[in-house]
């Protein structure tokens, strides 16, 4: 009985050990399948990962085209900047060298404007002196009775009398005329004129007083010269047809303007005075005129400058300041103002 029992007990255990033999198995068995999965999860995964990676390079790649696309963009940008640079210097000069051409056909068309404009003067006067020595002639023909059978009119005592008066009037208005000294003062005049005035008006009448003016000087000299060679001839019938061009001055609107800012600034705070250098002393002399002091004489009541009455009562017909200390003044008046 001992012996059934024992072998009851261990067929028993036999069973036990067996049932959790079978547990393991089927445990190892749902480990190798999960492990399988595992497997093959494993290996999609590296696929997928392969994948990406593929995908990444092709990313770079791209991505590295698209910043040399960037750069070379960059670089043609900087190539179109410059060259728009380039042109838009080049329309600055051509810009400037309009302007600068244009106004070198202003000066030009104003000096042939003045040189027509004084020819057709010259030609109205010839053509006055030519009917008067036509006349002359008739008159002359007349008196002799028709007996002078050359064409030419003979020349007189008288005619050659006038002929020398008249070159050496004209070599003393040549020799005596003050060129530099009136371009010197003009200038200083337009100057001044531009530095007290910011307005780009005032600038052009400044630049185009001393254009006109230059020019006004060299026509006048050109007609002496002219003048000069009619008379050396010696031809009588230039002896009546010597004209003489207008006499170059400031013109009354630049006067007008210049005393008009003059008058406007502040009145000096010295005795200086204001007037340039001109080399003249204007304790014997007239600042205006330049002439020597003599006959009616008028004296500023702020600096005590005398000047020809004439000459500052034409100077305040432009403005109401004197031409000396800038200072008011009235026009002068007979009485304590004027000395004899």
């Amino acid at each position: 009985m001992t012996h059934c029992k024992e072998a009851q007990e261990a067929q028993k255990a036999a069973e036990k050990k067996a049932e959790q033999y079978e547990k393991k198995a089927k445990r190892t068995e749902k480990l190798e399948g999960d492990v399988k999965k595992m497997k093959k999860e494993m290996e999609e995964l590296k696929e997928k990962e392969e994948k990406s990676s593929e995908e990444n390079e092709k990313l770079k790649k791209e991505l590295l085209e698209c910043q040399e696309r960037m750069k070379k963009m960059e670089v043609d940008n900087t190539r179109f900047q410059t060259r728009l640079e380039e042109k838009e210097q080049n329309n600055q000069r051509m810009e400037l060298e309009m302007g600068f051409l244009k106004k070198v056909i202003d000066d030009t068309v104003l000096e042939s404007t003045l040189r027509q404009n004084h020819l057709e003067e010259d030609l109205g006067r010839r053509d006055r002196t030519i009917l008067q020595l036509r006349e002359t002639l008739s008159s002359r023909l007349a008196n002799n009775n028709g007996t002078s059978d050359s064409d030419e009119p003979s020349t007189s005592s008288s005619d050659t009398d006038n002929w020398e008066e008249m070159l050496l009037a004209f070599k003393t208005i040549k020799e005596n005329f003050p060129r530099d000294e009136l371009i010197a003062e003009a200038k200083i005049m337009a100057d001044k004129l531009m530095e007290v005035s910011k307005k780009p008006e005032i600038k052009q009448l400044a630049e185009y007083e001393m254009f006109r003016l230059k020019a006004s000087i060299r026509i006048y000299l050109e007609s002496i010269e002219i003048n000069l060679f009619k008379i050396e001839v010696k031809d009588p019938r230039y002896l009546r047809a010597a004209l003489l061009a207008p006499c170059p001055r400031l013109s009354s609107k630049f006067l007008t303007e210049y005393c008009q800012e003059m008058d406007k600034q502040p009145p000096p705070t010295t005795e200086a005075p204001m007037v340039p250098e001109t080399g003249i002393d204007p304790k014997t002399h007239c600042y205006i005129c330049h002439d020597e002091l003599s006959g009616k004489l008028y004296n500023c009541k702020g600096c005590n400058q005398k000047t020809h009455a004439g000459c500052s009562a034409r100077w305040l017909l432009y403005g109401k300041t004197c031409g000396y200390c800038r200072r008011k003044m009235l026009p002068p008046k007979t009485g304590a103002n004027q000395k004899k």
